[in-house]
């Protein structure tokens, strides 16, 4: 068995917050298991309490949608004509004709813009705009940087991920209370480097096969703790405005005003993300941890069984990759109701077993052929030449048969 993990990130979005509907869906009390001390079957380093974990998630979504920052770069003498035709329309975006007043027209300058895309789209109505192009084949790189380019830069801001899910099975050989202990070890992963995170053990239910074991893990990707009343009372005597912080507080939350820069903030106690954990690589490192913790297990528990981390083209089995059912399609398959998923999947699985029953076939072909050619050789003599050709026969009949009925 090959170890099964499904990756997502979640981006900001104007909608109910996706990541703490996402913590209240995997914590819902009709899935996660139930451990023998009749604890849930939950692992994290946020708080047990649903609540605390929901005022952290919002805390998230508020830093990562404040960390957008949309900005514009331009030198206006490099086209003072367009520049100057521009800021006398009485339309002109405010902040042009601000920075086009107040800022030194032979340097290049940089400022915050409420919406490029906005600002974008109104020079691009301009006449004598340059818009942006791709370098066409076979242009010189001297031709190209002879063409006109835009006037301006623009620097899209783009609000943070604010929540990783990852979505993996575990062995139905094992009780609730060895599953949480499989999940325990994989999360140890994350408590190494600091990570706020939420993982819960599923129990099979009505909906779907008593196999479904699984767990569902949640986490931030940046490194987070709780203030210490110290580090705050270090900033105050620094002469930072600490404002009403306090111990307790998570760190990426404490923000302090720039001085002398309206809107602007720092923020003093904040880590940087851990970029290793949203490359494609760590992916691999998870599957293999969790081949590992979870071979452990079974080995403790006496089950010969034992998991893969490699994909099906790393153990050479010829087979197409499964897509995850979900929830909600997998309750319909458990009812007999076909989803396209569901339909996709099978006809996957017939393709497998199509080429596996093919393989065989033609093994046994070969190894009939095999024992045809050495009664031949033992019995040269003309008699035997019509039994012989009969076993032949009856060897590729029964064959046939067989797998036919496979």
């Amino acid at each position: 068995m090959a170890s099964y993990l499904q990756p997502t990130a979640v981006n900001i979005i104007n909608a109910p917050s996706a990541a703490i509907e996402q913590d209240r869906y995997i914590d819902r009390a009709a899935a996660v298991a139930i451990q023998p001390d009749g604890t849930k079957a939950l692992i994290t380093n946020i708080d047990r309490d649903p609540e605390k974990r929901e005022e952290f998630w919002r805390l998230v979504e508020e830093h990562e949608r404040s960390a957008k920052r949309e900005r514009m770069t331009v030198r206006f003498a490099d086209d003072p004509e367009f520049w100057r035709a521009i800021v006398a329309v009485e339309d002109c975006p405010p902040v042009l004709r601000q920075f086009y007043r107040d800022g030194d027209h032979d340097t290049s300058i940089t400022f915050d813009v409420d919406n490029c895309k906005a600002i974008r789209a109104y020079l691009k109505k301009r006449p004598g705009w340059n818009e942006k192009e791709k370098k066409p084949k076979g242009m010189s790189k001297a031709d190209w940087a002879a063409r006109p380019q835009p006037q301006a830069t623009f620097h899209d801001g783009r609000d943070g991920r604010t929540q990783y899910r990852v979505v993996g099975e575990l062995p139905a050989e094992l009780d609730a209370q060895q599953c949480t202990m499989v999940l325990r070890e994989l999360c140890r992963e994350f408590e190494k480097r600091k990570l706020p995170f939420v993982a819960v053990v599923h129990a099979p239910d009505a909906h779907n096969h008593d196999a479904n074991w699984h767990f569902h893990l949640i986490f931030y990707d940046r490194p987070c703790r709780r203030v210490r009343a110290a580090e705050i009372e270090t900033l105050r005597r620094a002469g930072v405005d600490v404002g009403d912080y306090k111990e307790g507080d998570w760190d990426f939350s404490v923000r302090v005003p720039v001085p002398n820069r309206k809107d602007r903030w720092n923020y003093p106690l904040r880590r940087a993300k851990d970029r290793a954990v949203i490359h494609d690589d760590y992916v691999i490192t998870l599957r293999r941890s969790l081949a590992r913790v979870t071979n452990q297990a079974l080995a403790k528990a006496g089950i010969a069984r034992r998991i893969d981390p490699g994909t099906y083209e790393d153990m050479k089995i010829d087979v197409e990759p499964q897509e995850h059912l979900g929830t909600t399609n997998a309750g319909l398959e458990g009812r007999g109701i076909s989803t396209s998923a569901g339909i996709r999947n099978e006809e996957k699985q017939n393709r497998y077993f199509r080429r596996e029953i093919d393989k065989r076939r033609a093994a046994a072909r070969a190894e009939a052929a095999v024992r045809v050619r050495e009664c031949r050789g033992r019995f040269r003599a003309a008699h035997y030449n019509a039994a012989l050709l009969k076993v032949a026969a009856n060897l590729r009949l029964a064959i046939e048969l067989e797998y036919q009925l496979i």
